[in-house]
């Protein structure tokens, strides 16, 4: 072994007048004496022992690691790939809602809120009165996550429908000004 490491590319091993050659971990013998060797591709086994979504393993000189997809991690045991919680950690950063998925994440938005076609990080408001047919049957007001709709003058809202308007019947409810008979209008009176 002290000449030329006894002709063996990683390991000479003296013994009793001869010598013997082996390879050192991570490596397989490529001749039947063991004078060379080659990487062991230790994914082709059971791919490396990887495990979980998105994992796979790649190989490296004398050894190999186990990757994951984005939206994964590796566990403490270097094996496992498992889901990143983005919605807990903060990566989503999701202006209002967030739900996490196996691998991914998706921003959601309260009712009265759609998710931004700009940006789907983003919840932008739903104008409710310019988007929905007739919301109110007289003035509809939009108001951040949704809207309310008023009377004109001489109508109120209707009981149980807040999106209706009555007529105020003024001379039968007394806030009308005659002096003498009183005579109700769509809207006043006369």
């Amino acid at each position: 072994c002290a000449v030329d490491n006894g002709g063996c590319m990683h390991v000479c091993t003296n013994a009793h007048f001869s010598h013997s050659c082996s390879c050192r971990v991570g490596f397989v013998a490529e001749s039947a004496d063991a004078s060379s060797c080659l990487d062991l591709n230790e994914c082709e086994v059971d791919d490396g022992g990887c495990r979980g979504n998105g994992s796979s393993c790649v190989n490296t000189v004398a050894s190999f690691v186990c990757v994951c997809d984005d939206g994964y991690r590796l566990s403490e045991d270097q094996r496992t790939c498992v889901d990143v919680d983005e919605c807990v950690n903060s990566v989503a950063n999701c202006s209002q809602l967030c739900e996490n998925y196996d691998g991914s994440y998706a921003c959601k938005c309260l009712d009265g809120f759609r998710v931004s076609s700009s940006n789907p990080r983003q919840c932008e408001d739903i104008d409710e009165c310019s988007e929905m047919t007739s919301p109110c049957n007289m003035t509809c007001s939009n108001v951040p996550g949704t809207y309310f709709c008023t009377c004109d003058a001489g109508y109120e809202v209707t009981s149980g429908d807040a999106s209706a308007c009555q007529d105020i019947d003024e001379c039968s409810v007394g806030t009308h000004l005659c002096q003498q008979s009183c005579h109700n209008e769509e809207g006043g009176y006369t």
